[in-house]
C-alpha cells in the first residue's frame, strides 16, 4: 500500500495545504481533495461530523432517534407490543369458535 501524501499544492503551487487522508474503496486511491482546517478529511469524508460525545449526549441520541416514517424507537417498541396483543387476541378467538 502506498503511504498517503499530507500535504497538497493548490492554486499552481502558492498554496500548501493538507490533504485529506481518505481513501476510495473502488480505486484505493488518497482522496485529492484538501482536508477542512480541524480536520484529516475534507468536507466529503466526514470532517464535520462529529456526533455526540457526552454521555448525555449520547443517552439523548439514543431516546430520540427517528427511525423509518417518523417513528421514534419507543413508538416501534410500543407497536410491536400492539400488535403481538393483537395476535394473542385473534388467536383466543380462533379457539373459541373452533
Amino acid at each position: 500500500m502506498p503511504q498517503k501524501q499530507t500535504w497538497l499544492l493548490t492554486a499552481g503551487g502558492q498554496i500548501q495545504c493538507r490533504r485529506c487522508q481518505g481513501t476510495s474503496r473502488r480505486t484505493g486511491l488518497q482522496c485529492g481533495a484538501p482536508a477542512e482546517q480541524h480536520s484529516e478529511k475534507c468536507r466529503f469524508h466526514g470532517s464535520r461530523a462529529t456526533g455526540p460525545i457526552t454521555l448525555e449526549g449520547l443517552e439523548r441520541c439514543a431516546q430520540a432517534k427517528w427511525k423509518g416514517l417518523g417513528d421514534t424507537r419507543a413508538q416501534r417498541a410500543l407497536d410491536r407490543q400492539a400488535m403481538q396483543l393483537v395476535k394473542v387476541c385473534g388467536e383466543v378467538l380462533k379457539a373459541i369458535q373452533t
